[in-house]
C-alpha cells in the first residue's frame, strides 16, 4: 500500500493527481484506493469530478486550501524541467509506480544485487560543448548530429563482477537488431560469468523497443535472464547512467574528426575502466541506495 489513510479532511494535490492518473490508466477504483490509502467513496468522488469538470482542484472552502510543500513544487519542477510537456497526473503517476518498483526491491540482499545485469542501448552519445549543470538538457542527449558534433549508438552492459560487452550498433536500432544483441552479444556472455542455471536479475528500460512482442518471447524462451519491471523516468535508477557521465568527463577536451574516432575513445575509456573491479562492483550496489533515497522522497526523484 502507497501509504496508510491519514483522515485527512482534503487530499493534496499529489493524491488527486494519482486518482486520475491511475484512472486514465485503467485501473479500478478498489486498486486505487489499496494503492493510494484512500477510501474509495473519495476515489469516486474525484473521479467523477474530474469526468464532470476537468479538473482536480478542490473547491474553495471554508477551510485553508491546502498547498503544495516546497519539496513538492522542487520536484514537479525539476520533472517538468527534463519533458516540458509533462502534467501533474503524469508526475504523480511516475512517483508512485517509481516508489512500487522501490518497496517491491528494497529488501533484497546484497547477493542479489551483485548477480544483477545492467544494460544500455544507448542510441548515441553526443559528445557536446555544454555549459556546467545542463549534463540532462535534452539538446544535451538527443541522438544528432549538429555543428560537427560526433555520435555512435552502442550496447553495453555490466554487473558487479565487472563491464560486459561495449559493442557498436550499426545502422537503425530496432527490435530486430535488439534481439540479434540478446541473442548474439549478451547471452553467451552472461552464460560464460554466471553459473548455468542461475536466473540472472536484467535491467532494461521502458523503451517500446524492449516492449516489443518479439523481444518478450525471446525472454519467455531465454528465461536465464529475468527482466525487472523497470519502471518509466527510471534514468536515476540505473548505474550505467553514471558510467556514461563519467565517460562524458573523460571526454572532455576531446574533438572526433568522425563517428570512428568516437568510438575508439569510448571504446578505449570502457575498456580503462573495466580493470577497476571496485567500480564496477559499487555502482551494481548503489542500487540498494538508489532504492532507499526513492522511498525516503516519496517516488520523486534522486541525487544521482
Amino acid at each position: 500500500m502507497f501509504r496508510a489513510d491519514r483522515g485527512r479532511k482534503h487530499l493534496n494535490d499529489q493524491e488527486r493527481a494519482s486518482i486520475i492518473a491511475f484512472t486514465e490508466c485503467g485501473k479500478t477504483v478498489a486498486f486505487i484506493s489499496e494503492r493510494l490509502g484512500i477510501s474509495g467513496s473519495t476515489v469516486s468522488l474525484w473521479q467523477t469530478r474530474y469526468r464532470d469538470t476537468g479538473e482536480i482542484i478542490r473547491q474553495r472552502g471554508s477551510g485553508r486550501p491546502k498547498k503544495m510543500t516546497p519539496a513538492d513544487e522542487d520536484n514537479i519542477v525539476q520533472a517538468i524541467s527534463a519533458k516540458p510537456i509533462t502534467t501533474a497526473q503524469e508526475i504523480a503517476a511516475h512517483a508512485n509506480l517509481r516508489l512500487e518498483f522501490a518497496f517491491h526491491f528494497m529488501n533484497e540482499t546484497e547477493a542479489y544485487w551483485e548477480n544483477i545485469s545492467i544494460r544500455s542501448d544507448e542510441c548515441g552519445r553526443v559528445f557536446v560543448y555544454r555549459r556546467d549543470g545542463t549534463r540532462f538538457d535534452k539538446n544535451h542527449v538527443q541522438v544528432k548530429d549538429r555543428s560537427g558534433r560526433k555520435s555512435v549508438a552502442v550496447f553495453a552492459w555490466f554487473s558487479a563482477s565487472g563491464a560486459g560487452d561495449f559493442v557498436r550498433i550499426h545502422g537503425k536500432f530496432n527490435a530486430e537488431k535488439y534481439l540479434e544483441i540478446l541473442g548474439d552479444i549478451l547471452l553467451p556472455s552472461v552464460h560464460l560469468r554466471f553459473p548455468e542455471g542461475m536466473r540472472v536479475p536484467f535491467v532494461q528500460d521502458k523503451s517500446p523497443i524492449h516492449g516489443a512482442n518479439i523481444i518478450k518471447d525471446w525472454f519467455e524462451q531465454n528465461p536465464e535472464l529475468d527482466p525487472l519491471p523497470w519502471p518509466a523516468k527510471g534514468a536515476d535508477l540505473n548505474p550505467i547512467e553514471n558510467v556514461w557521465g563519467d565517460m562524458v568527463k573523460d571526454c572532455e577536451f576531446f574533438r572526433p574528426r568522425n563517428d570512428d574516432e568516437v568510438f575508439e575513445r569510448v571504446n578505449n575509456i570502457w575498456e580503462g575502466y573495466r580493470r577497476n573491479a571496485g567500480y564496477w562492483r559499487k555502482l551494481a550496489l548503489s542500487l540498494i541506495n538508489r532504492l532507499r533515497l526513492v522511498v525516503d522522497n516519496e517516488g520523486h526523484w534522486t541525487k544521482y
